[in-house]
This record gives structure tokens, C-alpha cells and sequence, in this order.
């Protein structure tokens, strides 16, 4: 955000108090994020994030927040005190996702205590720090999952020095590993190197893989200790439709389940119907029932709102 200049997104929400001058104030907050969010050393944009404004700045690799971006911080708050639809609620931390260690929250937190000391005292409607989400999940079976209570331990000494009440967002943490997707083998197809094992379930159903090569682990649903080198791949003629490239996955043969793992969180949200695929439908098992909560979508679903 360039300060010698007025933000067009902040003189449109001026404006609304020419027409609407009983308007609802709109809570503000500062996300400061890792660089490997922003990719860059010092940035700094107006962004939307639940029906919040957030300007984001990127910290880099520091033990403090550096005075110049320290300056900046506190001039977009005093920018925004001065608009009178905008109420300065708090600040807010991003450092990444799927991390397993509380070192990283705890060197986070140690930077931006002093700053939030410094704008609760002289802002008096700041009054949340936001640890943010990025507690990590068990993806493979050699992975440990950071437990709360050890992050909790690591960071509350600090926290507390602040006096504000603390929000956090573990979204992935409480539903990664509560969902599966379930698909079954079409067919398995030799060539010299390698078997492809193809399901009817693809990247529609499930982006990670293909977005970010995510790893997510793949077990049959009649249990086999023989296996095979391959790839597990989907229907669509993509070459990112993978769920598995160049792993061990369990010996199958065509009509055979497989569980596809970890996919409660980043699953089902990021589905689309690409290449006329409909949706999977949605079951919840509650110990041995099985409930459908959301039906399997049709081929008319497709075209429905098509005029």
C-alpha cells in the first residue's frame, strides 16, 4: 500500500458515509505474513478476508519486526483511525500451513508482542491477536501432528503479557483427518516401468495433488500386505490428474476400494465438476451407521442454470 497516496478501496469505503451515514463500522486488522506467503521481503496490499480488511505485510527473516516496516504498520492504522466507518479491532499473524513444530508460532508471537503492546495502548478498540490457522495434520505415516496443548505451552507465557483476547483458526486441524475419499479401480494397466492404477474418483474430486504435488496417503479397503510400484491416477485425460506418482501403493485389482486419506479438509471445498464430472456424494459414518449429507450430483445438476 503506498501511504503518499490515498487507497481507492479506502476512500470508497469513506464515501459510503456520504450516502449511508449510519452505515455499520467495519472492523479492521493487520495480517503479517511469512515471506513465503507474500514472496517477498517487504509487501504490503489490501486484501479481503472474512468480512474483514486485512493489509498483509511479510516480515522476511527476522528476530524483530524491522523498524521501516514497523513505521508502515502503525501508519496504516493511524490511516485507518481517522476513517470514520473503521474500527481498529486487532492484528493478526500468518506464518504458513501444515506446520508441525510450535517453534515457529513461539519466534512469531516473540516478534509481535512489542507491537501489540504499543497499538492496544494507544488504540482503545484493539483487542485481538490472532494467532492464525497453519497447525499441521498428520499427512504421512511418519509424521507427527502438533498437539494443541504443546503449542499452547510454547506461546500462552507470551501471549498473555498482551492482555488481548487470543483467536485462532485450525480448521485443517479439527477436519483433515476426519474425511476420506473413497474411489474404486477401473483398471490396472503394465508397461515396462511401472503399473498405473486408474480410479474412477479424480482431480476434480480431490486438487491437492495436482495443485501442490500434496502427499496424501493411499490404503485399500480390503486389507493387503502385497504391493506394487506405480502411479494412482484419475479418468481425466490430464497429466495432473494424479493422486500418487512413483510410490508403493497396495496390489489392486479392477472393481477393488481404495481409501484416499486426509481428505476432510481442502477436499470437497476445492471440488469442482471440470470435464462434466459430477460431484461425489457426502456420507458421514457415526461408528457403524453411514448418513448421507449431501446427495451425489447429476449430469443435469451440470446444466441446470444454463439459460
Amino acid at each position: 500500500m503506498d501511504f503518499k497516496r490515498k487507497s481507492p478501496r479506502l476512500k470508497r469505503i469513506k464515501s459510503l458515509r456520504t450516502y449511508c451515514p449510519s452505515i455499520v463500522r467495519t472492523p479492521i486488522s493487520l495480517q503479517i505474513c511469512s515471506p513465503s506467503r507474500t514472496r517477498g521481503d517487504m509487501t504490503m496490499s489490501i486484501c479481503r478476508k472474512k468480512r474483514t480488511n486485512v493489509i498483509l505485510v511479510s516480515l522476511g527473516k527476522r528476530k524483530s519486526i524491522p523498524i521501516k516496516i514497523s513505521k508502515r504498520v502503525k501508519k496504516a492504522y493511524e490511516i485507518a483511525s481517522k476513517l470514520p466507518n473503521i474500527e481498529i479491532c486487532g492484528i493478526h499473524m500468518h506464518i504458513g500451513s501444515q506446520i508441525l513444530s510450535p517453534e515457529p508460532y513461539k519466534n512469531a508471537v516473540d516478534k509481535i508482542v512489542p507491537l501489540c503492546k504499543e497499538l492496544s495502548a494507544k488504540y482503545p478498540s484493539f483487542r485481538y491477536l490472532d494467532i492464525g490457522g497453519g497447525i499441521g495434520i498428520k499427512y504421512k505415516p511418519e509424521q507427527s501432528p502438533l498437539s494443541p496443548s504443546v503449542l499452547a505451552k510454547t506461546i500462552q507465557k507470551k501471549i498473555k503479557e498482551t492482555g488481548l483476547s487470543i483467536v485462532m483458526e485450525p480448521g485443517r486441524f479439527l477436519v483433515g483427518n476426519a474425511g476420506l475419499l473413497l474411489c474404486q479401480v477401473q483398471y490396472v494397466k503394465n508397461n515396462s516401468l511401472k503399473k498405473f492404477i486408474i480410479v474412477d474418483a479424480g482431480m476434480n474430486d480431490l486438487i491437492r495433488p495436482a495443485l501442490y504435488e500434496a502427499y496424501h496417503e493411499i490404503l485399500p479397503v480390503k486389507q493387503t500386505k502385497k504391493r506394487i510400484y506405480g502411479d494412482l491416477v484419475g479418468p481425466i485425460c490430464e497429466s495432473g490428474d494424479f493422486f500418487a506418482v512413483d510410490r508403493d501403493l497396495p496390489a489392486v485389482k479392477e472393481g477393488d476400494l481404495l481409501a484416499i486419506m486426509s481428505a476432510g479438509a481442502y477436499g470437497f471445498a476445492m471440488s469442482s465438476t471440470y470435464n462434466s464430472r459430477p460431484q461425489p456424494p457426502e456420507i458421514m459414518a457415526d461408528g457403524s451407521k453411514a448418513i448421507l449429507i449431501r446427495k451425489r450430483s447429476s449430469y443435469n445438476d451440470l446444466v441446470v442454470l444454463e439459460t
